[in-house]
């Protein structure tokens, strides 16, 4: 899992396997600056409330909506090989299926039409690919040691699969099923994001940097961000990176094309998952050590920070808006359960 450290060695040279042969290249590095025009955002009373909450399998570590909103789907990262990943229903936390996958699951990514979902396992070092609608796994596609996140291609013809151990991507060929090559990171890569040009954004975790990748797998830069950042989120546009930073407990949001600091939310103590509502107006952050989640208002710059009731370390978060109405869930990671809140 990886707990909060200090960032270290941040050499100028980054090694790219691309998709004929390898390669070292120079990297431009691009330093976020704090300027005193970021905008730090006001606080603000709770403006979530609590509607429910489930019992989950052991260490339920990520959750994550389908993409018509009707189900809730967690990782038991601490069962390992039978029912260690269950669907819920999102309005009643009903739980509705369980699924068996072989090794932990991590982290749970839909395809845009709903019909696939891609589940990472850490034990067996691969990421599984099911079929949401018979809910049976049709593949295990390859990948390196501990894969963490997933992240689509625009076209969903690549998945991109980031490797914890291994300290790079996986870049999958899903027509095939094979590994077009590698994307070589600093030290433990966590976050991911794709910018609509195709362009890859990943974090690692322990040397404060940012990758950014073209779509081909070429190294283009890598930004300097804050102290230990873990989830990335583009903003609808693609114009501007969140990162929540576990080493400053904020969600700091960075100019792409300048690297400039230009948003600053304080957080709960260790902020960890980060999901945002479609329209790119709010964003949920689930604060490990704060056992908390933040909610944060990017149209008003405000926050707020809710502390759930008898709750243990908040690790996973996911958002769904229907009609407008936003519907945030978590995961507690010692209670083992499943959280749901709304405005």
């Amino acid at each position: 899992m990886g707990g909060p450290g200090r960032g270290r060695g941040r050499g100028r040279i980054a090694v790219v396997l691309t998709m004929s042969a390898l390669a070292f290249v120079a990297v431009a590095t691009a330093r976020a600056t704090p300027t005193v025009d970021a905008i730090r955002f006001d606080r603000t009373r709770s403006t979530l409330r609590e509607l429910g909450r489930v019992h989950t399998g052991s260490q339920p570590k990520s959750v994550s909506v389908s993409p018509d909103g009707r189900e809730v789907w967690v990782a038991a990262f601490g069962a390992r090989d039978v029912d260690n990943v269950e669907i819920f229903d999102a309005t009643t936390l009903r739980r509705i299926a369980r699924l068996s996958i072989r090794g932990n699951p991590v982290e749970i990514l839909f395809d845009r039409s709903g019909s696939r979902a891609f589940v990472s396992s850490f034990a067996a070092a691969k990421v599984m690919e099911v079929d949401v609608a018979s809910r049976r796994i049709v593949r295990e596609l390859p990948a390196g040691l501990d894969p963490k996140m997933l992240a689509l291609s625009p076209d969903e013809r690549t998945l991109y699969v980031v490797n914890w151990r291994s300290d790079d991507v996986s870049i999958v060929s899903l027509a095939d099923g094979t590994v077009r090559g590698r994307m070589p990171t600093g030290r433990h890569p966590r976050g991911v994001a794709v910018a609509p040009d195709g362009r890859l954004l990943v974090a690692s975790t322990e040397t404060n940097v940012v990758y950014e990748f073209a779509a081909d797998g070429t190294a283009l830069r890598r930004l300097e961000v804050c102290d230990f950042p873990r989830h990335l989120v583009l903003s609808r546009d693609g114009a501007t990176l969140h990162v929540t930073c576990s080493g400053i407990s904020s969600m700091v949001s960075y100019r792409l094309t300048d690297g400039t600091r230009v948003e600053v939310a304080a957080t709960g103590r260790n902020p960890r998952s980060m999901a945002r509502t479609g329209d790119g107006r709010f964003l949920a952050v689930a604060n490990y050590d704060g056992r908390s989640v933040t909610w944060i208002d990017r149209d008003r710059r405000e926050r707020s920070t809710l502390e759930p009731r008898d709750s243990g370390r908040i690790v996973g978060v996911a958002v769904h808006s229907a009609g407008g109405v936003p519907r945030i869930y978590a995961t507690s990671w010692d209670t083992r359960e499943l959280i749901a809140f709304g405005p």
